[in-house]
């Protein structure tokens, strides 16, 4: 009977989510490929690592813009909206990644197309849920949607090691024309779901600043903590797949740990509406974000390769959960929050955008002064100081504060 329960909602889960997740499993797959092999074409331009993760955060410089722009430039516009530049972004951003192989300048560019699609490729996630799926299945939903980017993003680093032994410039040609051919695929297939009439009406982003500053008082504690979790993935992204090829120099097993980081969410995100029903969404992603930073720590501090991995599994198990749990606490606020849904899904986006400004120049001058592993131990630090915060001051109780923003707008 037990299996019975855990599968059904899964199974629900998944059936209103099929035109989203077809989506999704064809783009992160692309990313997963492109995630690995981009540092390593910075590398290249660049010769080190530091400059080569000052080009890589320029991508999060666009999307942060882009964040605080979005009710300026998109209004409320529809899932199906965002899901269809999310394609077309994609593909020119792989096209000009490897041809910035050729024309060095050409990967600034890249950076720039590749952190638009990132921020609306995450609007399209939060604007499909918001309007196709109970609010009692959030947390399962992000699990779901959690473990297939998982599952891809683990067998991206191995497509990307076998292809980059090719031809450098192959896995950033070879998605691009993967995400081409299957958009024409999806547009032919899917028509666009029904969706609610929204006001596209583009308001001036004057007061945007003024809004986030109301919504940010009420959700700071989980932004925070977002914030440092993302730090830490662009430093698995960054300095995790260095670290991943030096380790695979010595030995084969090197090359398993960026499978390791992301493979444990096929198993494990699914599971995240067991832990919210019990604990509630925040106290969920808070607990197991200190845990994981435990995992991190140790990550940091231990020479055996072989405890390497087991570390970075502990700390995947344990953000596996996180992930979607704290997304699905911001998408109750989304729902609640009406025609300011936009502004709350740009500023929790901009978490994102900052941290992967910050991560990669992070990483690159952490590994600077002591070394590609010691990153992880200075984030791991840092994210136990977080959650702990975190644990002490998040209200039980978020209230959104609807005649307030009414006032600012």
């Amino acid at each position: 009977m037990k299996n019975i329960k855990y599968y059904l909602p899964i199974n629900a889960s998944f059936s209103r989510l099929v035109p989203l997740i077809v989506p999704i499993t064809i783009l992160s797959l692309s990313d997963s490929i492109l995630s690995y092999t981009a540092p390593i074409y910075a590398n290249t331009i660049f010769g080190n690592g530091l400059t080569a993760g000052l080009a890589i955060s320029f991508s999060s410089l666009v999307g942060f813009i882009f964040d605080y722009l979005s009710k300026k430039l998109v209004g409320t516009r529809s899932f199906s909206f965002f899901i269809k530049i999310s394609f077309v972004l994609s593909i020119v951003s792989g096209y000009l990644l490897g041809l910035s192989l050729i024309h060095k300048h050409l990967f600034i560019l890249a950076m720039a197309v590749w952190g638009i699609y990132y921020e609306t490729m995450a609007f399209s996630n939060y604007k499909y849920i918001k309007f196709h799926v109970d609010s009692v299945n959030y947390s399962n939903s992000w699990g779901l949607i959690t473990m297939i980017r998982s599952l891809v993003y683990g067998i991206g680093p191995l497509i990307a090691t076998f292809t980059i032994s090719y031809n450098l410039r192959l896995p950033a040609y070879l998605c691009a024309t993967f995400v081409l051919i299957e958009f024409v695929v999806y547009l032919w297939v899917f028509k666009n779901p029904r969706e609610p009439i929204q006001n596209t009406t583009i308001s001036s982003p004057k007061p945007e600043l003024r809004i986030w500053k109301v919504l940010f008082k009420r959700i700071y504690p989980l932004w925070v903590l977002n914030f440092m979790l993302l730090i830490t993935d662009s430093g698995f992204w960054t300095a995790g797949v260095l670290l991943s090829e030096r380790l695979g120099s010595q030995s084969p097993l090197g090359h398993l740990l960026m499978p390791a980081y992301m493979l444990p969410a096929v198993l494990i995100s699914p599971m995240t509406q067991r832990f919210t029903s019990v604990w509630g969404k925040k106290r969920t992603a808070i607990v197991t974000a200190f845990l994981a930073s435990l995992a991190l720590i140790f990550m940091g501090i231990t020479p055996d390769i072989m405890l390497i991995l087991l570390a970075v599994l502990g700390y995947a198990t344990f953000t596996a959960i996180t992930y979607p749990a704290i997304s699905s606490a911001f998408e109750d606020y989304i729902k609640r929050l009406g025609p300011f849904d936009t502004d709350l899904i740009g500023l929790e986006q901009s978490s994102t955008s900052l941290a992967y400004i910050v991560g990669p120049t992070l990483a690159g001058l952490v590994s600077l002064k002591i070394g590609g592993q010691g990153v992880f131990a200075v984030f791991g630090i840092l994210l136990s100081i977080v959650s702990l915060t975190a644990l002490a001051i998040t209200p039980r109780k978020i209230r959104m504060p609807q005649s307030e923003l009414l006032n600012v707008s």
